[in-house]
């Protein structure tokens, strides 16, 4: 089964990763969770992020 993210999902995740590549950092994996629904990007020695609240990103990125 093919799951798309929300448009939403999908603008962020764009956004996140033009944001990466601006400062020379490679994304490894993007990845949407077919069971949760939560976009997954995967970076090498990267800082770590945090959604808030409204984020169509999972807050355990990072943990």
């Amino acid at each position: 089964m093919f799951v798309e993210p929300t448009p939403k999902q999908a603008i962020s995740a764009i956004r996140v990763c033009a944001q990466l590549t601006r400062v020379y950092k490679g994304i490894d994996l993007v990845r949407l969770d077919e069971r949760t629904r939560n976009v997954y990007i995967a970076v090498p020695n990267c800082m770590e992020y945090r959604p808030n609240k409204n984020s169509p990103f999972p807050s355990s990125v990072g943990e």
